[in-house]
């Protein structure tokens, strides 16, 4: 998950629509958006909805769900998304360990657990065979990319161009 994180990441650099891409030693880059992108507030939207559809499923698997789910964690003056792996259900919330260390909110680090209510998340995926599922601001992200920066990070997580064919299938 931490090279997803890091290729999506170090991609965003060449799309105007975000403001800045930080780089950290040792850890992920941390990409700041526009609070005002309306295509990534979209995207958000989507994950929030489509969420609620596959829960009931999601709550009859015993163990990590097959998924990754980004959230959005607060303190007092900031606001950061995050990624979760080795997702559970507990008591309605998905639990699991960070995969990033945020920037600003310094109460977490790399592989605290957290838990988030299904309405805090700003984007899910899972991968099933050569398909993904979710991932609405992951694929926003490689929609902006130019074509080389496209061929480049499908070599490294190809499940992307193959949801790329599904869109076209739609």
């Amino acid at each position: 998950m931490k090279v997803l994180t890091l290729l999506v990441l170090a991609f965003f650099m060449a799309s105007p629509v975000f403001a800045e891409i930080q780089e950290r030693d040792g850890d992920s880059p941390i990409l700041h958006t526009a609070t005002e992108d309306i295509q990534m507030n979209a995207a958000m939207a989507k994950a929030r909805k489509t969420i609620q559809v596959i829960l009931p499923k999601l709550s009859t698997v015993e163990g990590p769900l097959p998924i990754s789910i980004k959230a959005n964690i607060k303190d007092d003056k900031h606001s950061e998304h995050v990624w979760i792996s080795n997702v559970r259900l507990v008591d309605g919330n998905f639990t699991g360990p960070l995969d990033n260390n945020p920037l600003h909110i310094k109460k977490f680090k790399v592989g605290d657990e957290i838990s988030v209510a299904p309405e805090e998340i700003s984007d899910w995926y899972a991968i099933s065979g050569k398909r993904i599922h979710g991932g609405y601001t992951i694929f926003l992200a490689r929609a902006r990319m130019s074509a080389e920066q496209r061929v480049d990070f499908d070599k490294t997580f190809p499940y992307f161009k193959y949801m790329e064919e599904q869109q076209k299938v739609k």
